[in-house]
């Protein structure tokens, strides 16, 4: 077997019987492998809004591997996000380096709300995936 499926109605019912104010899921990828896979991420996001929609707010989502590592999806999602974001950044960076110097400099004109310049973004940016 390779796949368990986990419907929301279940879990969350086995929270409303334990009176939780919030629920930790978790489960195991026994050949060792903790990166979430897309069920498990659509999974999570689906029991996740029911958790919210219910006033049960999950927490978190583990998945542990078969030495015993332990992967938390909201850690991994958090890094996962920040990774793309930091990458599309430098590839608009690349690309306006390029443009000829005759137009204004997109990276000088950042929204004023942001309060940041763009390599004030891009060093948040690569603070937070550290």
């Amino acid at each position: 077997m390779d796949m368990v499926s986990a419907h929301p109605r279940d879990i969350m019912q086995t929270c409303i019987m334990a009176n939780a104010a919030t629920f930790i899921m978790a489960h195991s990828h026994p050949i060792g492998n903790t990166t979430p896979s897309n069920e498990d991420l659509q999974i999570t996001e689906r029991i996740r809004i029911v958790g919210e929609l219910m006033g049960i707010p999950m927490l978190d989502h583990y998945i542990i591997g078969g030495s015993g590592e332990v992967q938390s999806i909201r850690t991994w999602m958090r890094h996962n996000t920040v990774s793309k974001a930091l990458g599309a950044l430098k590839q608009f960076e690349k690309i306006v380096k390029e443009l000829p110097p005759t137009l204004p400099d997109p990276l000088s004109t950042l929204p004023p709300s942001t309060g940041l310049s763009f390599q004030d973004a891009l060093g948040k940016l690569e603070e937070i995936q550290t």
